[in-house]
């Protein structure tokens, strides 16, 4: 029976070996597709639902205009630098620059219809749009 038992871990480490290497092929097969997707040509909003799977990462153009009065916020944020995230980790401090992520209701004129855009993260000194007019969009 000892025998057995030690036959099967070098067996069950090759398969978990096995599915690592093609755990990763597959993610590196996304995180192309990703890339590739986000970097395409902007294309013209679907209000079809069987297109706006395809629509997913990808930039897409529309005309209206943000509706800055009904912004929501997503808090707290903290403001991710990789390179800070590096030289610091191990910290007991967390990040100075705590803000939100804001998220403002874009009203489609050419297609009657209000998406949400995420506009990204802002500091919370930041918050109400009349502070950050050089991120603004106006039309």
């Amino acid at each position: 029976l000892l025998k057995w038992g030690l036959l099967l871990v070098p067996l069950g480490t090759f398969g978990l070996g096995t599915w690592q290497v093609q755990r990763r092929r597959w993610k590196l097969d996304l995180i192309a597709q990703l890339a590739s997707r986000v970097t395409a040509e902007p294309v013209p909003l679907s209000l079809d639902p069987m297109e706006l799977k395809d629509l997913e990462y990808r930039p897409v153009t529309v005309r209206g205009r943000f509706e800055h009065s009904k912004e929501l916020y997503v808090l707290p944020r903290a403001l991710v630098d990789p390179e800070r995230e590096a030289r610091e980790a191990g910290r007991l401090t967390s990040s100075p620059d705590v803000g939100a992520n804001v998220v403002t209701p874009f009203y489609c004129t050419d297609l009657g219809v209000t998406i949400l855009v995420n506009r990204g993260f802002v500091p919370k000194k930041k918050l109400k749009p009349e502070t950050r007019q050089k991120g603004q969009v106006r039309g």
